[in-house]
This record gives structure tokens, C-alpha cells and sequence, in this order.
């Protein structure tokens, strides 16, 4: 079950587009990121992106 971060429709798919509002997670480099703000915060992980 996945919970879209847009909407908050609930959806059993292998995708993670929203079927009800289209919403599609940021991919960076091949990886979906469900929090991409968190990447510029954390200080153990070198900011890539």
C-alpha cells in the first residue's frame, strides 16, 4: 500500500504515480526521494545533487 505525499490517496500499484491526482516523487539519479529538502540538511551524507 503506498500513500500518495500529494493527495493522500491510498493505491496498491507498482508505480508511485497517484492514480487520482497524477502526483510522480522527485527522481534524482535513478532514486525516488520522498523528502528531497532533507538532502541539503543532513550532515552525514555529501550533498550531490
Amino acid at each position: 500500500m503506498k500513500i500518495c505525499l500529494s493527495c493522500n490517496a491510498r493505491f496498491n500499484i507498482s508505480e508511485w504515480n497517484c492514480p487520482e491526482c497524477g502526483f510522480i516523487p522527485i527522481n534524482k539519479e535513478g532514486y525516488l526521494c520522498f523528502a528531497p529538502d532533507l538532502t541539503k540538511e543532513s550532515e552525514g551524507f555529501k550533498y550531490i545533487f
